[in-house]
């Protein structure tokens, strides 16, 4: 994924981040046609939980989400309920996963080389499994659907404690890709719209992580775990 060089031009990083979230919101909206009006940009505000996150450690919180998610599309594909309509769709949001994946392969440290990089096991166990096995075209798109917004969560909370800002305008561009992403696969499930275009861009569902997890990351592997505004907690359900 390309990376735009960012304008010189001052701004706090609550203004940048209210900026980031809205940009997610309206690629969002766009896709699914829906009104501006719902827009609200304290919607960025709980992403503000993150700890201060250097290039690597972000890489090392969201290279094995994305890793899964292009398996998770992979297993889309080979579900026969998949028509030949969304299979193609598939195939291009496993595309920009993958962009993303090659992305955030170049932020990891190189001395000490970290080991390869998973894909996460519980996205893959989960909705991966959940994917696989569905046996209708519908249960897919749910699915996927709830995927991306636990990937768009996840980066939306992470621009809370980006330090760089060449990376933290790549993680806006990547948010609002899934956030398209979402609202695309929600419409065509049958969410309401109203639900695709919250009051407030939420972090519900992000996985999230302390600076000392990150850091013992880089030789183990990050346990789950999801943010509510100000509460970091263990995932629900996984």
């Amino acid at each position: 994924m390309p990376i735009d060089k960012p304008e010189a031009v001052p701004t706090t990083r609550r203004t940048f981040l209210t900026r980031a979230a809205l940009a997610g919101a309206l690629v969002a909206v766009g896709t699914t046609a829906g009104p501006l009006t719902s827009l609200l940009p304290a919607g960025a505000q709980s992403a503000g939980d993150a700890p201060e996150l250097d290039d690597a450690q972000f890489a090392t919180l969201t290279l094995p989400l994305e890793l899964a998610a292009v398996q998770v599309y992979l297993e889309a594909l080979s579900n026969p309920a998949v028509g030949d309509s969304w299979r193609e769709q598939f195939r291009t949001f496993q595309t920009h996963h993958q962009a993303v994946v090659d992305t955030l392969t170049t932020l990891l440290p190189t001395t000490p080389a970290p080991p390869e990089p998973e894909p996460d096991s519980d996205v893959l166990d989960g909705t991966g499994a959940t994917v696989k096995a569905a046996a209708d075209e519908k249960a897919v798109l749910i699915a996927l659907g709830e995927l991306e917004d636990v990937l768009a969560a996840t980066h939306l909370w992470a621009l809370g404690g980006m330090q760089d800002a060449t990376t933290s305008k790549t993680v806006a561009q990547v948010l609002a890709v899934e956030s398209q992403h979402a609202a695309a696969l929600g419409r065509a499930a049958g969410t309401p719209l109203a639900e695709l275009t919250p009051q407030v861009a939420t972090t519900d569902g992000a996985r999230t992580a302390t600076i000392t997890e990150l850091t013992n990351a880089t030789s183990t592997t990050l346990a789950p775990t999801t943010t509510t505004e100000a509460t970091t907690t263990t995932e629900a359900g996984n």
